[in-house]
């Protein structure tokens, strides 16, 4: 299995799993660093922002849970349903060759 999709249309790279495809997108190497860089910055805080949640509210159920504990069982719910029905398979789906 292929790690990049190519679109037939225009050969464009649909999909970065490798340096190669990001420089290949950019066009430049000083570009695809910069990519990388902001890309890991944004993963970055992202898991920073979960463990300072996590250690600041020790419940199990991860975003479910914080949300429910700072806004209700209410939005809880409707993340918890919004991601079921559509973040997941959307996810899969963005995978799948």
């Amino acid at each position: 299995m292929s790690l990049s999709h190519f679109d037939n249309t225009d050969n464009r790279v649909l999909r970065s799993s490798s340096p190669g495809v990001v420089v290949a997108n950019t066009g430049s190497v000083g570009a695809s660093l910069v990519v990388w860089l902001l890309s890991g910055l944004l993963a970055w805080t992202g898991a920073s922002s979960l463990a300072e949640l996590g250690s600041a509210i020790p419940l199990n159920g991860g975003a479910q849970a914080y949300l429910a504990y700072s806004y209700g069982p209410l939005v809880s719910y409707l993340f918890a349903w919004t991601a079921i029905s559509a973040l997941k398979p959307g996810t899969a789906l963005c995978f799948a060759t």
